[in-house]
């Protein structure tokens, strides 16, 4: 259950990592907007061919388990309960994994966790206390579209105006229609475009910089533009710690669509050094690069833009777009 979208995203990719070898496992996340999903039942088949269910309301805790006043009602049929019951209860856990009502999400890669954070389904913030502690009033949480399935998946956040931004609007992309909420764009040096001279190797990155956009660029690719992706920490050889997240863009160079492609941002502060050297970097990939390093795109503009619902696109054009900075 996400409840209010209080669900983290590590923690349900965490849960999909584990589970990902299991004979016949599934992961179902629950979000209702006019009610709550909390269950804590259990179904146990024995190899002898008995069972055994639990439904309570303690969680798998250290105080739901140990030191909390709980409930539950432990049904086993070698103590001679109904196995109808039992097998009642199975049914309704594996019910959620064949459910394709509105609020219910199968999950079966981290791409659906990375949309379900995207449209504020789940790793919503809690909500803040105002007035000071004991006051008991709270600033509510964004606007949650549980029970909702329009036309991308599952659901969709509703179109959000940043600071020092122009509002896109409509726009084709494909055969389809969608809304743009936030877009930055670049003009390519010959660095970003993966043009050096001879003896000296491509970066193969994109440096997100501010270019002129009334943006820190220090801190809005990380957490404004990007910031419902899931990010993962690693320490890499250099000793250093980078934040690293792996986002699907449609992909258009010069009018050809490159399809659906996974690019890897990644946010490192020491990148900074007290000198306001760019932080956060996108790294082309491998068709993207070849294409980059084969023909020549210095001075065409890279556009990135998001979507509301959820989705990135990276487009790379000739002219200069009509609302850049």
């Amino acid at each position: 259950g996400s409840n209010d979208g209080d669900l983290a995203a590590h923690d349900l990719a965490e849960l999909l990592d584990l589970i990902r070898t299991a004979r016949d496992a599934s992961l179902t996340v629950v979000c209702f907007r006019n009610a709550a999903f909390h269950p804590k039942t259990v179904h146990l088949a024995r190899a002898d061919g008995s069972t055994a269910a639990v439904v309570g309301s303690a969680n798998m805790t250290a105080r739901g388990l140990g030191t909390n006043v709980e409930a539950a009602v432990i049904l086993d049929s070698v103590l001679g309960d109904d196995d109808t019951v039992i097998r009642s209860v199975a049914q309704a856990i594996d019910g959620w994994a064949e459910c394709d009502d509105a609020g219910v999400f199968q999950i079966t890669s981290t791409g659906d966790v990375r949309r379900l954070a995207r449209w504020g389904l789940i790793d919503v913030p809690a909500p803040r206390q105002l007035g000071g502690r004991g006051a008991g009033a709270t600033q509510p949480s964004p606007t949650l579209h549980a029970g909702t399935r329009p036309a991308l998946w599952r659901g969709r956040v509703a179109p959000t105006q940043v600071e020092g931004e122009a509002q896109a609007g409509a726009r084709e992309v494909g055969a389809g229609r969608v809304t743009v909420v936030q877009r930055w764009c670049k003009h390519l040096r010959m660095s970003d475009a993966q043009q050096v001279r001879a003896g000296t190797s491509p970066t193969g990155k994109l440096r997100l910089t501010q270019s002129e956009h009334d943006i820190n660029h220090r801190t809005y690719f990380r957490h404004e533009f990007f910031g419902q992706e899931i990010w993962e920490t690693e320490v890499r050889r250099d000793g250093n710690t980078y934040e690293v997240a792996h986002i699907e863009f449609r992909v258009s160079v010069r009018g050809r669509s490159l399809g659906t492609q996974v690019l890897v941002v990644d946010h490192a502060m020491h990148r900074e050094a007290g000198q306001g050297n760019v932080v956060t970097v996108l790294a082309w990939g491998g068709e993207l690069g070849r294409m980059l390093r084969r023909r020549s795109h210095v001075g065409q503009w890279v556009v990135l833009e998001r979507t509301d619902g959820g989705q990135f696109l990276l487009t790379i054009q000739g002219e200069r777009p009509d609302w850049a900075p």
